[in-house]
């Protein structure tokens, strides 16, 4: 008994040494399908194929062999190998131009085997040529011929209206769900590129019909603009601001309001703001203030819901029956700059602060303070001692009057002042030389225009007190007269009672 378990327990545990798992299984594959497609490289033990609840396939198996070997020779040669469920008989076929049609197409690959069947990619909206395309072959040998002579970049086969036709192997949509799924998750869509196309309308396409031929023009000109913007990492597409055209001149704020309101019709819709873009006319009003001149003809709109915004853009954008039949409105999602945008965020942040800041401080102060703080521009404001306070002494600070002092003369020396001799202020020095002449020399002193004027004004005064005790008028006005010559002075005496 002991003997026949020892080599089941060696196979069991040789067999989960050896599991292999298989993933990207067609949904149509069978537990044969597997043992005929492995079993060449070794002796299977187990197969398991997982199922659904609903008895689908889910997509992967797990094969056991007797050994390890084995199934290190099955990874070897079938790891990445396409299986017979996996027809590869579809190819893609990309950078078609717009004009080619399913029939050229198909007649410049019928060279390589007959063709089942070829579709060209639509737009569901407009019906226009994606630029791409998918060709079925009959056999698989011929795509497999197709898809090899495609490699070679300087094949002239693969050249249609003058583009060269880009072509991959066709894969399954679950597939495609799944790369576009990690596709998505490494390159998110942050600046929201996908509404750029929301409200185009081609000049050949359906929604074109009755369109007039300048509204076609500008909506061009404006994708034009739209395309040039986006290529700086800079600006995005904002997914709730939307920018409206060919607004009426007599439409202001309000109406443009009440207009989106209406497209919406929803209870819960929430317009954050709505502005009309105008000229500035140069003139001030009685406040002021600028005033706003006439209408440029567009306007902005911003929801709190992105799905709002969608709404009134499918609604406005190009119906005959808003404005007028010439002039339809041109709804388009805002482009925004980024840098601009954190540059407001920060002004708003600032100013937020500093109004919190004069808040606090306000509410600190005591109620009298704060009825006479209104006045930021004048100065400090003294607060008055309370009867218990001792009133500081004034400390005065000698080295910086003397600097003060100092700095004051220096300013004198550089300004040019005027000087002025006096024959009574020249002194006479005696001098001896070497030899025991004796020598005088007269060495006139200097006086300041201020000093000298100091001199003048005492001198002055002593002699209005002279004329006050004189008694006759006369000798009066000649003393006057005499103390004028002798000061110098050019203007006429002034009386005794000055």
């Amino acid at each position: 008994m002991d003997d026949n378990k020892k080599p089941q327990d060696k196979l069991a545990r040789n067999a989960r040494r050896s599991r292999l798992i298989i993933r990207n299984l067609s949904f149509k594959i069978t537990s044969e399908d597997l043992q005929k497609f492995f079993s060449p490289y070794g002796n299977i033990v187990d197969i398991n194929v997982p199922k659904k609840p609903n008895g689908n396939i889910k997509g992967f198996a797990f094969i056991s062999y007797d050994n390890v070997g084995s199934s290190l020779k099955a990874i070897k040669f079938l790891n990445g190998k396409k299986h017979f469920n996996h027809e590869g008989k579809t190819i893609f076929i990309r950078n078609i131009d717009l004009e080619t049609s399913e029939e050229s197409l198909t007649n410049a690959f019928e060279s390589f085997g007959t063709i089942e069947y070829c579709r060209i990619c639509c737009d569901d909206y407009n019906s226009r040529s994606k630029g791409s395309a998918f060709v079925k072959f009959k056999n698989l040998d011929d795509a497999r011929h197709c898809l090899k002579e495609a490699n070679i970049p300087e094949n002239s086969r693969f050249y249609l209206d003058g583009k060269q036709l880009i072509i991959t192997e066709a894969v399954s949509r679950n597939r495609l769900e799944q790369i576009h799924d990690v596709n998505h998750r490494k390159h998110k869509d942050k600046r929201n590129i996908y509404l750029a196309k929301e409200g185009l309308i081609y000049p050949e396409s359906p929604a074109a019909v009755g369109v007039s031929t300048s509204d076609l023009k500008k909506r061009l000109s404006l994708e034009e603009k739209k395309r040039k913007l986006l290529q700086n990492l800079h600006y995005f597409i904002s997914d709730h601001r939307l920018c409206i055209h060919n607004l009426p001149t007599n439409y202001d704020d309000l109406k443009l309001r009440k207009l989106f309101t209406m497209a919406v019709n929803e209870k819960n819709v929430r317009i954050l703001w709505a502005k009309v873009m105008r000229n500035r006319s140069g003139q001030m009003d009685g406040q002021g203030q600028k005033k706003f001149g006439s209408s440029k003809g567009f306007g902005f709109v911003e929801f709190e819901q992105h799905s709002h915004a969608l709404k009134a853009l499918r609604y406005l954008n190009n119906n005959p029956t808003i404005f007028t039949a010439d002039k339809r409105p041109i709804v388009e999602f805002s482009i925004e700059n980024k840098v601009a945008l954190n540059r407001k965020k920060y002004r708003q942040i600032k100013q937020e602060k500093m109004k919190n800041q004069n808040e606090t401080i306000e509410s600190s102060l005591p109620q009298q303070q704060q009825q006479h703080s209104s006045n930021t521009y004048s100065g400090v404001e003294a607060k008055p001692y309370d009867k218990n306070e001792m009133v500081p002494k004034l400390k005065t600070n000698k080295r910086k009057i003397l600097e003060q002092k100092k700095k004051l003369k220096q300013m004198k020396k550089k300004m040019p002042t005027t000087t002025m001799i006096k024959r009574s202020d020249i002194k006479t020095t005696t001098t001896t030389t070497n030899d025991g002449k004796v020598k005088k020399r007269k060495k006139p002193t200097i006086i300041d225009a201020d000093e000298f004027e100091t001199k003048h004004l005492l001198k002055r005064s002593k002699m209005m007190n002279r004329l006050e005790s004189a008694t006759d008028d006369n000798s009066a006005m000649s003393m006057t007269l005499r103390m004028s010559v002798n000061c110098g002075e050019a203007e006429p005496a002034i009386p005794a009672y000055f």
